[in-house]
């Protein structure tokens, strides 16, 4: 009974001794995430988020919360650049300027794609694109039909999707 008392003492002990820790460190880490993501409330967002990361692993800290301190801002700070480069892919008004409706869109886009599959694929390529995309074959029902192997099936449509892929990128 001792026992379980001294260690839930030691780890209140240690719980408290992190966030005081992090607390301290928190105007030096701050202004280091501010520095590189450009805004005051990503740094704040990024410092929450490394808290957590911390927090999570109260358990297995080490004597060093300051060298974790930064490991978990740093990881936080990626995370938070990584998601601003996918939602800063397109800007909304780009997109909306390059058509008036989706569908249209839509159409005029499957219209390009049929063309370069009929004009850049050789017969074999857009009957194993065709079998696999549209009629939804597993690579061993083509392999069977066509006489080749799966792995050749599978290689012939990655070519042929990479060609169409490229095609349409020249396109636009």
């Amino acid at each position: 009974m001792v026992r379980i008392f001294d260690r839930n003492m030691k780890q209140a002990a240690t719980n408290t001794s992190i966030a005081t820790r992090f607390e301290a460190l928190r105007p030096r880490l701050k202004m280091w995430a501010t520095r590189l993501l450009g805004s005051d409330e990503d740094a704040d967002d990024a410092l929450q988020d490394a808290f957590f990361r911390l927090w999570r692993h109260k358990d297995n800290m080490p004597a060093t919360v300051e060298a974790m301190s930064m490991t978990a801002l740093r990881s936080a700070c990626i995370d938070s650049l990584r998601r601003r480069k996918i939602r800063m892919a397109e800007p909304i008004e780009e997109a909306e300027r390059q058509s008036s409706s989706p569908a249209e869109s839509m159409a005029d886009m499957a219209e390009d794609i049929k063309e370069l599959i009929e004009s850049r694929l050789d017969e074999r390529s857009k009957e194993i694109l065709l079998l696999h995309d549209s009629l939804d074959y597993d690579y061993d029902e083509i392999a069977q039909r066509m006489g080749i192997t799966e792995s050749h099936a599978r290689v012939i449509l990655s070519r042929a999707r990479k060609t169409i892929r490229n095609a349409y990128r020249e396109l636009r």
